[in-house]
């Protein structure tokens, strides 16, 4: 009996999110939003809250010198920075 509801409540939520996720897919404005995510450089997925301005500096002009003309522009200097 437990089961029977657990597997029905599975399958519910399975075509729930297949009819959102596919309802999406059929409308050509929704993909002309954002050709990619956004691409740039984060300062906590490589110091955490121990960035230095010379780190924020020398990984800018990485990104400018070899990623942008791939489509990296974004640089964040995340939580921390004073």
């Amino acid at each position: 009996m437990i089961f029977n509801r657990l597997k029905h409540s599975v399958l519910f939520c399975i075509l729930i999110l297949t009819a959102q996720f596919s309802s999406y897919g059929a409308d050509p404005n929704y993909w002309s939003w954002a050709q990619t995510p956004p691409m740039g450089w984060n300062s906590w997925d490589c110091y955490g809250a121990g960035v230095w301005q010379t780190d924020a500096l020398s990984n800018a002009d990485y990104m400018a010198a070899n990623l942008k003309s791939h489509g990296w522009n974004l640089i964040t200097i995340d939580i921390q920075w004073y």
